[in-house]
């Protein structure tokens, strides 16, 4: 009867719909009214569908804002979703593709009415409870069927989750949510997530948030070492197992940011030697190169050494962050046949290895997108050496050239406590720091992404973007050519023309 959408009966009340294996949702069926929780892609008529099993009038709630979930409400007069996803929501809705197919059928979106934690659905001998999840969106929720002791958890807890979105939450958040709705497992037996083909055990929360906590708590070491990589259409993230089959993905700036004050300390010198490993640091109770500011034992009284003193004269923290690297007196130095390193050039090996492990480090809990809205992702060419906008080893080709190497437009988000310039009610007239340079296509390019996400959302920019970018095939070829003579409100047309495309 429906070519993409297959019933499948899971008890006398409660029925799993299948689209296609792209999405799930699921039908229950009280004394007195029905509920469908999410709708799926949309292309068949789940009205239609839930009539095939009961004559009770249908409510919709959507456990959050994805296409693949709420496309589908369009066969309905109105359907349930929490607030804090209402603008995700307004985002898919406004797809050209989407858009173009409901005026082709004379469809229409209907109204949202907003639910909230611990909301009761009565549908007449069944109980449905709001239970609120943020994490794979801010609005997640997940719907307890009281009687049936089973959890719809949408795509909040799954085999598959998805947490590399813009919109996603950090891990931590996440972490910290699955906590404290931690007493679900009391009162379910059973998970029904938007993916499955059937039920899955309530084990599978503990699963997750066990590999969730993984993430979290032991980031930087071999768990998050050892994760594969993972190509999305939105580009390429990083995907962590928790059971068999089962995957986080996730990119680098969702993990906990690093604090690099703590990272740095362990560094005991400013030219990169190995304090620790000098047995004149017990013995001739030297405290090393930078607790003693530069007088290790074997400088003369009174004398500081070279390196040392360069470095404090220049303000860097040690010789790695120095331009000049490796200088003719940190060659001497490594070199020097009584204090210097066996074998010769050791510590400039060292500087360098301790240097891209702090970089590596830097990046984490660190986005790719820049607050002026410059994309900072694979196509930079400091992306190896860089720890991106707004992290201590930021190398932007910008911001290197300002006072202590600080970008205004930075300095000015910060001041003002936004995000980036996409909120800043002074975009448009801005020539601040980056965006007043003058014929630079990259300053055009940024402002112009930072007004395309004050339209659309970062999300939507990184959907544009990926398709401008994606294989770096002609597209990518005639864009980067078109850009390079056009102002910012032409590049924005630009992208606005790609992103209806798409």
């Amino acid at each position: 009867m429906f070519e993409r959408v297959q019933m499948k009966q899971l008890n006398d009340h409660l029925w799993l719909m299948d689209d296609n294996h792209e999405g799930t949702g699921y039908l229950i069926a009280g004394s007195e009214k029905a509920l469908v929780i999410d709708t799926m892609n949309g292309f068949e008529n789940v009205r239609a569908i839930a009539a095939t099993v009961t004559d009770k009038p249908v409510l919709v709630i959507n456990t959050h804002g994805h296409c693949d979930h709420i496309y589908g409400n369009v066969w309905f007069d109105e359907a349930m979703l929490d607030e804090k996803d209402l603008k995700i929501a307004a985002w898919h809705f406004s797809m050209p593709q989407f858009v173009k197919a409901v005026r082709q059928y004379g469809l229409k979106v209907p109204p949202f009415r907003t639910v909230k934690e611990g909301d009761i659905i009565d549908l007449g001998g069944l109980t449905a409870q709001i239970i609120s999840l943020p994490g794979h969106t801010p609005g997640g929720i997940c719907v307890l069927l009281r009687e049936d002791r089973i959890l719809f958890t949408g795509d909040g807890i799954n085999r598959h989750l998805w947490m590399q979105l813009e919109e996603s939450l950090p891990l931590a958040e996440l972490l910290k949510n699955l906590d404290r709705i931690a007493f679900v497992k009391e009162k379910a037996d059973w998970i029904a997530h938007g993916h499955a083909q059937g039920l899955e055990p309530v084990s599978l929360f503990d699963k997750l948030r066990e590999g969730v906590r993984q993430l979290v708590e032991q980031r930087g070491t071999e768990v998050t070492d050892s994760d594969r990589e993972y190509d999305w259409f939105g580009g390429r993230a990083l995907q962590h197992e928790f059971d068999e089959n089962s995957v986080i993905v996730y990119t680098r700036d969702k993990l906990p940011a690093v604090d690099m004050a703590k990272e740095f300390a362990v560094i005991d010198s400013y030219c990169g030697i190995d304090c620790s490993a000098c047995g004149f640091r017990k013995d001739g109770a030297c405290g090393g190169c930078r607790e003693t500011e530069g007088r290790p034992f074997h400088m003369q009284e009174g004398k500081k050494c070279p390196l040392a003193g360069c470095c404090q004269k220049k303000g860097i923290r040690w010789c790695a962050d120095c331009g000049d690297i490796p200088c003719e007196e940190l060659n001497r130095f490594s070199s020097d046949p009584e204090h210097g390193d066996h074998p010769a050039g050791a510590r400039i090996e060292r500087l360098g290895q301790l240097k891209g492990e702090l970089l590596s480090k830097a990046r984490q809990g660190v986005g790719t997108l820049a607050v002026c809205g410059l994309s900072c992702g694979e196509n930079c060419f400091l992306g190896e050496w860089c720890g991106r906008c707004g992290s201590d080893y930021s190398c932007c080709s910008y911001a290197a050239l300002c006072p202590e190497g600080k970008c205004p437009n930075l300095l000015c988000v910060r001041e003002k406590g936004i995000e980036g310039c996409w909120d800043c009610p002074e975009l448009d007239a801005c020539q601040k720091g980056f965006y007043g340079i003058d014929d630079r296509p990259a300053a055009n390019l940024a402002k112009a992404g930072a007004l395309f996400i004050r339209c659309f959302g970062r999300s939507a920019f990184s959907t544009m973007l990926h398709y401008i970018l994606k294989e770096k095939g002609q597209r990518y070829n005639d864009f980067f050519k078109f850009m390079e003579k056009k102002s910012a409100e032409e590049l924005l047309a630009a992208m606005e023309a790609y992103y209806g495309e798409d």
